[in-house]
Order: C-alpha cells, then sequence, then structure tokens
C-alpha cells in the first residue's frame, strides 16, 4: 500500500483488497483456532473413563470451537468448510452434554451407593437375629443391584468396581450370618419342643421315653452355633436339661429295678400253696408269707418230727433257708431294704438288719 502513489487511482482498490486480505487471514485463523480446539477435545476424550471436570473442560473447548467457527462469514472462501466442521463439532457437543449428564447421573447414583453401604455397615455392626441378618442382606444385595446398572466407562463405574469385591463380601458373610442364625433358631426351637415332650412323659411316669426325649433336646440344643442371637439361650437350658435328665435316668432306674423286683417276687412267691405276698416301692420291699405256705411248712415239719424223718426235717430247714437267701438277694439286688411278716402280719426279719 505504501508503494502505490497517493494520487494514484488504484489505491483505493488496494486498500479494500489489503481490508479482505486481513479478514479473510483472521478468519483463517479462527478456523484454525476451532480446529485447535476440537483436536484437543477429541484427544482428551478417548483416554476414558474420566472425572466430571475433565468432561466439562472438553464441553468447553467444544463449544469455544463452535463458537469460531460461527464466526465465518458466508462470504468467505471457508464458509463451506467452515459449516461442515461446525456441523459436527455440534454434534460432538451434544454427544459431550450426554455424557456430562450421564457422568452426573452415575455420580449420584455412586452417592447413593456409598449412602447406602454407611447404613448396611452400621446394621451389620449391631445385626444379631435371623431378620436383621436378612435385612442387611438384602440391602448388600440392592448395593450391588444399583451399581450393576452404572454404565461402563464412567468414572462412577470405575470407582464402583473398586469397591465391589468387598461389597460382594459382606454380601456373602450376611447371607452366611443370617443361615446360621437360620440353624440356631430351628435347633433352639426344636429343642424346646422335645423338652416340653419330655417333660410330659416324665409327668406321666414314663421314664424310660422321657429319658430318650431329654438327650434328643440335648443333642438339639447343643447344635446352636456359637456367636448367635440363640446361643446364650442356649447354653442357659443345657444345665437344666442335663439335671432333668439325671432325674429321669435315676427314676427309669429305680422304676427297672422295682419292675425287675416284682418280676423276681412273683416267681419266688408263686407255687401251691401261694408262698407269699408283696408290696414293692423304692422304699422298701415289704413281704408276708402266707398263711396256706406257713401251715403246710409246719405241717411238714411236725410230719417229719413224728416220724423221726431227719432228712425231712433237714430239708424243711433248708427250704426256709432257700427262701430267706432269695429274699435277701432279691433285697441286696434292688438296693432295697425288704422287711418279711408273718401270716398275722409279724415282723419276723429285716435285711439288711441295720
Amino acid at each position: 500500500m505504501q508503494q502505490i502513489p497517493i494520487w494514484s487511482g488504484k489505491r483505493w482498490k488496494a486498500g479494500q483488497l489489503i481490508d479482505r486480505y486481513e479478514n479473510e487471514a483472521k478468519q483463517i485463523d479462527q478456523v484454525l483456532e476451532a480446529m485447535k480446539l476440537g483436536g484437543n477435545a477429541a484427544l482428551a476424550a478417548k483416554n476414558q473413563p474420566l472425572p466430571l471436570t475433565d468432561w466439562q473442560a472438553i464441553e468447553s473447548n467444544w463449544s469455544q470451537a463452535i463458537a469460531r467457527l460461527e464466526t465465518i462469514s458466508s462470504q468467505s472462501q471457508l464458509y463451506p468448510f467452515a459449516q461442515q466442521k461446525l456441523s459436527d463439532y455440534q454434534a460432538n457437543l451434544q454427544a459431550i452434554v450426554r455424557r456430562i449428564a450421564i457422568e452426573q447421573n452415575s455420580t449420584e447414583t455412586l452417592n447413593q451407593i456409598r449412602s447406602k453401604a454407611d447404613l448396611a455397615y452400621t446394621r451389620q455392626g449391631v445385626a444379631s437375629t435371623e431378620e436383621s441378618w436378612q435385612q442387611v442382606a438384602q440391602l448388600w444385595q440392592q448395593i450391588l443391584d444399583i451399581g450393576a446398572k452404572i454404565p461402563q466407562q464412567t468414572m462412577a463405574d470405575a470407582q464402583f468396581q473398586e469397591l465391589v469385591g468387598e461389597y460382594r463380601r459382606h454380601l456373602a458373610n450376611a447371607r452366611s450370618r443370617q443361615i446360621q442364625e437360620q440353624i440356631a433358631r430351628n435347633a433352639y426351637n426344636q429343642a424346646i419342643a422335645i423338652a416340653e415332650q419330655a417333660k410330659q412323659l416324665s409327668e406321666e411316669k414314663q421314664w424310660a421315653l422321657a429319658l430318650n426325649r431329654w438327650l434328643d433336646a440335648l443333642t438339639y440344643i447343643r447344635q446352636v452355633p456359637d456367636n448367635t442371637f440363640y446361643y446364650a439361650k442356649a447354653q442357659s437350658l443345657i444345665d437344666s436339661y442335663n439335671d432333668a435328665r439325671d432325674r429321669d435316668a435315676a427314676k427309669f432306674k429305680t422304676f427297672t429295678l422295682v419292675e425287675k423286683t416284682q418280676t423276681d417276687l412273683q416267681k419266688l412267691c408263686s407255687g401251691n400253696p401261694l408262698v407269699c405276698e408283696y408290696t414293692v416301692t423304692e422304699d422298701a420291699i415289704n413281704v408276708w408269707l402266707t398263711a396256706a405256705y406257713v401251715r403246710q411248712v409246719k405241717r411238714t415239719a411236725l410230719l417229719a418230727d413224728r416220724k423221726g424223718d431227719q432228712k425231712a426235717l433237714v430239708g424243711v430247714d433248708q427250704h426256709l433257708d432257700t427262701l430267706k437267701v432269695a429274699l435277701q438277694s432279691i433285697s441286696d439286688n434292688a438296693q432295697i431294704p425288704l422287711i418279711l411278716y408273718d401270716s398275722y402280719g409279724t415282723l419276723i426279719g429285716r435285711h439288711p438288719k441295720n
């Protein structure tokens, strides 16, 4: 421009060309800057997942690039190229806007998960019953279900994946504790029910059946796992169940001895005539010689004496000794004192004597 003389008619036209070229150069700069911003945005978006702030920075780059492209005049030779880039960049911007919305929603979901996890940690810290462990397990399952819905390749998903292993372990532990509590509850309730049966049988003096039921109750009560809600309750019942079992075992033993003693006495007292009558309790064996038996013994001894039949007299004495020894043996086996009466109810012997 400086080389064209002021008086030249071409100086004005040259000025117009210079203005046009300068404006075109500025628009070229705008396009180049837009392409640089777009290139930076596209490059940054490749390193996924990205924090929300990075996506917002990428959004800003696309927005700035679009703003620059929108300044390109329709009279510019760059206008068709700028319009094509503008269409691409606007599509990219919309994709980033959607991605930012996904990241924001995912972050909110992750925050919700962390809040629920805090609640789950608190609840499992105080859980003790089957129902409370079930609630804890359900909460951990909800957390995992929610986490599974977080879109992949998001920062929230990456952070969730760092936590998912721990959450699954807590879920498995809660389910295991729930099962343990269920086992404990079932074993405890079964023991209680069987113990009630044992008490009823004991009241009905069915000692053998009662004893077996006490043993079953003890088996179930010992199956209650430790560190469960019912463990302390179960432990508090073991001593009482053992005591009840021992009492019924002793009663069954006594009943068995009394029954056997009655059987032995029945054999001993049977005959023609009947040798004796008896009653048996756990405290005493009472035996009465029958009048018919006494008369027979006396008659046999009297006839032997009249005939001078010493062998017969010895046989009577041996018979009486045998009866005496048999009664004493029955008493010793039963470990129950024996009291012997004659047919008139007069005391004629006691075993043991003291």
